[in-house]
């Protein structure tokens, strides 16, 4: 099949492939095992079967209990749902949300996103771990695709995670989450929020670096082997991730 960097859908504006990233051990992310996406809610028929056609077999979905309900799908029979919350439940739904009842000014906002995401993941590093559990374990299935609403905020988290444990310099983990408010233009409902909130969803590499700093600061791989993950966990993941 062929591979592309980002998948042309018409119904969805931000479904990417995470492969082609070199490793500083030597290697490079392939193509076709993980994809980061938003909503899935609208694709069509036709997409779904391309899904299929992408060897995707688990979709993990990310969302709070409310976005699943209000923005439904049903996958196809050969892929296997998931729906796995990142964010507990009992806080607000989003980066957004949760930061606008904090902040009073557009300024504060803006500075607190780097410090947001580090927050988040501390916040809700049980769910966070237990997600990467499971991916480690659907890839014995075959590829999988995880996405919240648009694609940015907690799929970006999940990218950069995945990607960091794998290796992936920092420049190429800012790049891919960089990216997103590009083709997030594209996406009638979030042009309408960007016009609302502007630079507020934006996607600067600020937000994310402030996350792989804290990573690497925390040690984070080897902090949470044998508490949370086991080292064949993450050694699957790179198995089926990393080419060397």
């Amino acid at each position: 099949m062929k591979y592309f960097r980002r998948y042309p859908f018409i119904n969805a504006y931000n479904i990417r492939d995470l492969g082609g990233y070199p490793t500083n051990d030597g290697g490079v992310t392939r193509f076709g095992v993980f994809y980061r996406a938003d909503s899935l809610a609208n694709i069509s028929k036709d997409e779904w079967k391309r899904l299929e056609h992408m060897n995707v077999k688990t979709i993990i979905d990310l969302r709070s209990t409310k976005e699943k309900v209000s923005q439904a799908y049903t996958t196809t029979p050969s892929i296997h749902y998931l729906h796995m919350p990142m964010l507990d439940e009992k806080q607000n739904n989003s980066i957004l949300e949760a930061t606008m009842h904090k902040y009073s000014s557009p300024d504060e906002f803006k500075k607190s996103m780097s410090e947001g995401y580090v927050t988040l993941f501390k916040n809700n590093i049980h769910n966070i771990m237990q997600i990467i559990k499971t991916i480690a374990s659907a890839l014995e299935n075959g590829s999988v695709l995880f996405h919240c609403t648009a694609g940015k905020d907690r799929t970006g988290i999940l990218a950069a995670l995945l990607l960091y444990l794998c290796k992936v310099d920092l420049v190429d983990i800012s790049a891919d989450y960089q990216i997103t408010y590009t083709y997030n233009l594209k996406n009638p409902i979030m042009y309408e929020a960007i016009q609302l909130y502007g630079d507020l969803l934006r996607s600067d590499a600020d937000n994310i670096e402030a996350l792989i700093l804290y990573f690497h600061t925390q040690n984070i791989e080897t902090s949470l082997f044998g508490k949370v993950f086991t080292e064949n966990e993450i050694r699957n993941i790179r198995r089926h991730f990393v080419f060397i």
